[in-house]
Order: C-alpha cells, then sequence, then structure tokens
C-alpha cells in the first residue's frame, strides 16, 4: 500500500502541471453542477408559486349572479261607462256617449312646423400615439414613442444600424408591453419610473422620472395605451412611414 501510494505521490511531482489541470477541471465541473442544480430548483420554485397565484385568483374570482326574471303582468282592460234609465221597467242598459262637437268653421287648423332634420352627428377622431424614428447624431437609428399631445413617453436605448433594424426593435418594444411586461421602480431620491423588460428579465427601456407613483402609474397606462399604435414617422420623409 506504501509503495503504491509512493508510486502516485512520484507520478504527481513528475507531472505537476497536468495534475494542476485535472483539479481545476473537476472544480468547474462541480461548481457547473451545482449551479445547474440551482437554476433547475429556482424554475421548480417559481412554476409552483406561479400555480398557487392562479389557484388563488380562481378562488376569489366571483360567482356569476342568476338573472331576475321579472313577471309581465297584463293590465287589465277599461270597462265601458253604463247608466240605467230612470224608468224602473226597462233593464236595458244603456252606455254613456261622449258629445259629439262640430266642427267650427272659424276654428283654425294648426300647422304643423316642418320636422327638423337632426344634425349628423361628427365622428371624434380617436386621439393616437404614434412612433417617431429620427437619425441619430452618432450615427444609425433611434426612436421615441410620443403620446397624441406630443408628450414623449419612452425612447430606444441604444441606436439601430438600419431603419428596418430600428422597425423591429419597435415591434420588440409593442410585444413586451403587450404581455405586461411593466414594473414601476422607486429611485432613492423619492422620485418613479417605469422600466420595460423583455422575456428574459432583462431592461429595454425606461420612462421619464415622476414625483409620484400616481402620476407614475398614469404614465405606465399611457405607455400600454400609445404602444400599440401602428403610425410610424420617419422624421425627414414626405410622409409618414407606417407598417
Amino acid at each position: 500500500m506504501n509503495a503504491l501510494l509512493n508510486v502516485f505521490t512520484d507520478y504527481i511531482k513528475d507531472h505537476i502541471w497536468l495534475t494542476v489541470i485535472v483539479a481545476v477541471a473537476l472544480v468547474m465541473i462541480i461548481v457547473l453542477v451545482i449551479l445547474l442544480i440551482q437554476e433547475i430548483r429556482n424554475k421548480k420554485k417559481k412554476n409552483r408559486e406561479a400555480e398557487e397565484k392562479a389557484e388563488k385568483a380562481a378562488e376569489k374570482a366571483p360567482a356569476p349572479q342568476p338573472i331576475a326574471v321579472v313577471p309581465v303582468v297584463a293590465e287589465p282592460l277599461p270597462q265601458p261607462i253604463v247608466t240605467t234609465v230612470d224608468n224602473p221597467e226597462q233593464t236595458e242598459e244603456i252606455k254613456e256617449e261622449e258629445p259629439v262637437k262640430k266642427p267650427d268653421k272659424n276654428d283654425k287648423k294648426p300647422v304643423a312646423a316642418p320636422a327638423k332634420k337632426p344634425a349628423a352627428k361628427k365622428d371624434p377622431v380617436a386621439a393616437t400615439g404614434k412612433w417617431v424614428i429620427y437619425e441619430e447624431d452618432r450615427g444609425g437609428y433611434g426612436f421615441r414613442l410620443l403620446a397624441s399631445n406630443g408628450e414623449k413617453m419612452l425612447g430606444s436605448s441604444s441606436p439601430y444600424s438600419s431603419l428596418s433594424s430600428a422597425k423591429s426593435g419597435i415591434k420588440t418594444y409593442q410585444d413586451n408591453i403587450a404581455a405586461g411586461r411593466l414594473e414601476i421602480v422607486a429611485t432613492k431620491s423619492g422620485s418613479y419610473f417605469v422600466q420595460i423588460l423583455n422575456g428574459s428579465k432583462r431592461l429595454l427601456a425606461t420612462s421619464a422620472d415622476y414625483k409620484t407613483r400616481a402620476s407614475c402609474e398614469n404614465a405606465m397606462e399611457s405607455i400600454k395605451r400609445w404602444a400599440s399604435s401602428d403610425n410610424i414617422v420617419v422624421e425627414g420623409s414626405e410622409g409618414d412611414d407606417k407598417k
């Protein structure tokens, strides 16, 4: 046993660099296995939390209320007015009739005024936002999301090499906003801003700062409303360049 140990020790001394490389490789493999196990556990935990939230939401949903049916009661028909004759021997009932008014020649029939045609209602122009693509000073293209009043809601974080890639970037922003990947973040100074994330939880863009959380929530709702606009304008072109 000692001889075998001595042989192993001599081999390590003779091949010290090979031994170090093998040891480092084993450590890296162990670290990767640990990270992989941790990632699998995190995914299972997230899936379990999502299922619990869905179950709680289903329990809190109110049950549909039955629609009350109101019975329709038929109104009684009006009864004719009858009078009896003073003669007690006459038993026949005579219906009382209203006196007929003779037409007077001096009476003039009122002339009905011509009915006025209702004025045609003008359909209000729906307020819509727009995406504006512009050329960066440092080269490439950028874009911004504007509300109907011209207020800037979002801006691209990095320039795009071509006009088509800028339009693809707009589509990426629209898809993630439609998927609800928006969050409100509070800064250390007490202000708030909206950040847009992609499917991998990576930051795409941020909005301007707002003094209160309520104003930041309103801005987030505006971003959701305006981002779906298909009105894409390229600065410097003769007209709107739409998808």
